[in-house]
């Protein structure tokens, strides 16, 4: 039991730390600025490398490279839509960082992200249970 805790702890901190290079170091301008614009690529870009840097989490958590590509396409959707909702009201709100809205919205679109990050962790976890069973 120890043992599954801590796998599933350290499957976690990867999709932690994943977030967070990925959301707010790997963020050039051109990316931020085209979420909520189905036809720019910076979104999808930005989709992607989520989906890429989970890589990582999923190896660990066991999954063979079919689940592995599962999970990654579904992570890209789910990252791209949340993403492209919180741009769009965004747009719509005109609420700025020194405004509580802005960061409630901001605060939603984070916890939507680890509330993910918690379901794909289970998820993997779960797979790669019955897959070896």
């Amino acid at each position: 039991m120890a043992d599954e805790l801590m796998l599933a702890f350290g499957v976690l901190a990867c999709l932690q730390a994943k977030h967070f290079i990925a959301d707010y170091l790997l963020q050039p301008r051109w990316v931020i600025r085209a979420k909520g614009h189905f036809d720019q690529p910076g979104g999808y870009c930005h989709a992607g490398v989520h989906a890429l840097g989970s890589v990582p989490a999923l190896v660990l958590a066991g999954l063979g490279l079919p689940l592995l590509l599962v999970f990654m396409a579904a992570e890209f959707a789910v990252h791209f839509l949340i993403d492209h909702a919180k741009a769009r009201h965004g747009m719509k709100s005109c609420k700025g960082p020194d405004t509580a809205a802005f960061w409630a919205m901001h605060g939603f679109d984070q916890f939507l992200h680890h509330m993910t990050y918690l379901a794909m962790t289970a998820a993997a976890l779960r797979l790669a249970v019955m897959s070896v069973v």
